[in-house]
């Protein structure tokens, strides 16, 4: 009969040819002889926790340890257990105590960093990072480990450093080329980026989120080789549950609302796999005002902070009480930051802090609907409403479709952006108001100095189609009709934002390619808010991208008066712009294919009256319609916080509802 340690042995030899099965019950033999076997109870941890039995792992660790304290692998191995049940602050003890005997333990030290970073205590990861590699410079797990936390800290260029250094020491690696494109990016560096990307996915084709990594950042550069296969394989990718792709690169190729709800619901459950911790219903023996918390890394001189501002001056301060919780940048002068300040009760700069840390303030406060700005935007901070933040989460603003989450309760729409019958491709529960979901600040100015053509290097005569979306929203399929519209009507020329200098050179190459000269592909610099504004004047019909529409951009160019024609598709994203037209009684600017886009198109180039009675239309409605009338947003999002707050103290689950028209 053989021994407990023998036993143990031979699960070692099991478990190392991935029979974890057989393994297991070999470990339980050795127990039943021999309960007090260390060896067999540090084995079957390992086991239960490569079977993905985190918390029985925990349990075997556990008693081992009381078998025999001073074992600090053992300890060290307890830490990357409880990391693995998200249990962090007690994995960075256990790393902590193995420290405090062993400082120079390289595992306990890297893995520490791994527990901080994951709750977004990115500096002091980075300090156990450091020691690390002091420990063992020529391993590259810690310099990829580090890289990471610079990254989230926007440290990007250190990030590189250590991307760099990694590659050096392994050129195969596809994760640093990876992170490094992310890097890249950030820096506008888009070239480099791209190439970063693309020998990411050579060596290895389903690195998570990878290949649309590399689709995205090609599209950011106008070069479509290869788009059509490209995007297809990403498609099929997300309809065999691969994450091929992060959601929000989804939603800028593709309108199918089903794989957006399949992309982002692989993306929650691959990221954010803590249960939501439930909170009960709320008891309360007299009014009180509503506690809540918008939670955003825009709140600051950006496209986010600004279309939200006259919102957060409005809010009924009877009713409600305002918590600003910001995660983004602080710039020194910033006037907008200063505005947005102003407007809460209570305004925390969270950066330093952990996402538990986050959790725990919000709910000291007792914060009872916590409003997220963000959803996978860049910045984002999800794991704050994964740990639930507030017993009401909401989607609002921030991002253009479903989170595929279970932790986020609601999301606000319309119905124009969210059509009924829908409801069905969005995990959260939906609610929409009477009137377009994007709020507007309606205290903007447009500056009356109107910059000339020429001196905007437009041609003082000729038809001028402008769109100033992000290049990466411009598909081939969209840029097809721009061109035949260049071809159709005689001395036009498109107008584009500049991104950079090879995306210009590509669209300026694909309009040759399509007839067009590329001189009448003309790009503007990216300015001011102000400025930008001002210059819309010259410009005589703003034409959307697809999938993708523009969103604040289209808000901007109603609010300066240029009328904006776009194409209406299945999903949220591809919605946006039609919202906001119908929210300004312009529907017949919203079309519902792209050949009906272009015949309107080439309509309103060909018909000067035609093409003025919808300016005036524009002049006109833009003081009257609901889409910049703040006040009337303001109840109509105040009516939906007060539903779903009375909702909850009776108890009720959450519940998709429309607010009705004042």
């Amino acid at each position: 009969m053989l021994s407990a340690v023998e036993l143990t042995q031979q699960a070692r030899e099991r478990q190392r040819k991935g029979d974890l099965e057989d393994a297991g019950t070999l470990c339980e033999q050795a127990l039943r002889l021999d309960p007090h076997c260390f060896e067999a109870r540090t084995m079957l941890g390992t086991v239960r926790l490569r079977q993905g039995r985190v918390q029985d792992a925990i349990a075997e660790l556990e008693q081992a340890l009381v078998l025999k304290p001073e074992s600090l692998e053992t300890l060290c191995s307890l830490g990357d257990t409880l990391a693995a049940a998200q249990r962090y602050d007690e994995a960075v003890a256990c790393y902590d105590s193995v420290l405090s005997t062993r400082p120079n333990h390289f595992d306990a030290l890297n893995n520490r960093g791994n527990a901080l970073s994951a709750v977004a205590l990115h500096r002091e990861a980075i300090a156990s990072y450091d020691a690390a590699i002091a420990m063992r410079p020529e391993n590259s797990v810690a310099y990829f480990n580090r890289g990471l936390a610079r990254f989230a800290l926007q440290q990007c260029e250190g990030a590189i450093a250590d991307f760099e250094a990694v590659l050096a020491r392994d050129p195969s690696h596809a994760e640093a080329l990876q992170v490094r494109g992310h890097a890249l990016r950030i820096l506008r560096r888009d070239e480099e980026a791209a190439a970063s990307y693309d020998k990411a996915v050579r060596r290895d084709p389903y690195l998570k989120y990878a290949m649309g990594d590399a689709l995205h950042a090609r599209m950011q550069l106008g070069d479509w080789t290869d788009y059509e296969s490209a995007l297809q394989r990403m498609l099929n990718g997300i309809k065999e549950s691969r994450p091929v792709a992060v959601p929000f690169v989804l939603l800028t190729l593709s309108d199918d609302p089903q794989a957006q709800l399949e992309c982002a619901t692989r993306y929650a459950q691959l990221n954010h796999w803590l249960q939501p911790v439930p909170f009960g219903a709320t008891h309360r023996s007299g009014p009180r005002k509503i506690r809540l918390a918008y939670l955003s890394a825009k709140l600051h001189h950006h496209a986010g902070g600004r279309l939200i501002a006259e919102l957060l001056e409005l809010h009924d301060r009877e009713r409600f009480e305002l918590f600003g919780v910001s995660f983004g940048p602080r710039v020194a002068g910033d006037s907008m930051r200063e505005r947005l300040e102003s407007c809460f009760a209570e305004f925390v700069d969270v950066r330093t802090l952990g996402d538990s840390d986050i959790v725990e303030l919000l709910r000291a406060r007792g914060v009872d609907i916590a409003v997220d700005l963000v959803g996978y935007g860049e910045n984002a901070r999800t794991n704050i409403f994964a740990l639930r933040a507030a017993p009401i989460q909401v989607s609002f603003l921030g991002y253009p479709g479903t989170m595929g989450a279970p932790f986020i309760d609601y999301i606000v729409g319309d119905e124009v952006v969210i059509p009924r019958g829908s409801e069905h491709y969005y995990s959260e529960q939906v609610v929409r108001l009477a009137t377009s979901y994007q709020v507007n600040d309606s205290t903007r100015r447009v500056p009356e100095r109107t910059p000339s053509r020429s001196d905007l290097g437009l041609p003082e005569q000729g038809f001028v189609f402008c769109s100033f979306n992000n290049t990466f929203k411009i598909t081939p399929a969209v840029f097809d009709v721009w061109m035949r519209l260049l071809r159709n009507v005689q001395g036009s020329v498109l107008w584009l934002l500049s991104g950079n200098t090879t995306a210009e050179a590509n669209l300026r190459r694909e309009a040759q390619l399509r007839g067009v000269e590329s001189a009448r592909l003309i790009f503007a610099p990216r300015i001011g808010a102000e400025d930008h504004l001002a210059r819309h004047h010259a410009a005589d019909l703003f034409v959307d991208t697809f999938p993708c529409n523009a969103h604040v951009t289209a808000s901007d160019a109603l609010w300066a008066g240029l009328p904006i024609l776009t194409c209406a598709g299945r999903s949220f994203a591809s919605r946006v712009a039609a919202s906001l037209l119908w929210a300004m009684d312009l529907e017949e600017l919203v079309t519902d294919s792209l050949q009906e886009y272009e015949r309107r198109a080439l309509e309103l180039a060909a018909n000067r009256v035609l093409l003025q009675r919808v300016r005036e239309k524009v002049a006109q409605n833009r003081r009257t319609a609901p889409l910049f009338d703040t006040h009337r947003f303001r109840k109509q999002i105040e009516s939906a916080y007060i539903a779903m707050y009375e909702r909850h103290r009776r108890g009720e689950r959450p519940q998709g509802f429309t607010v009705e028209p004042d």
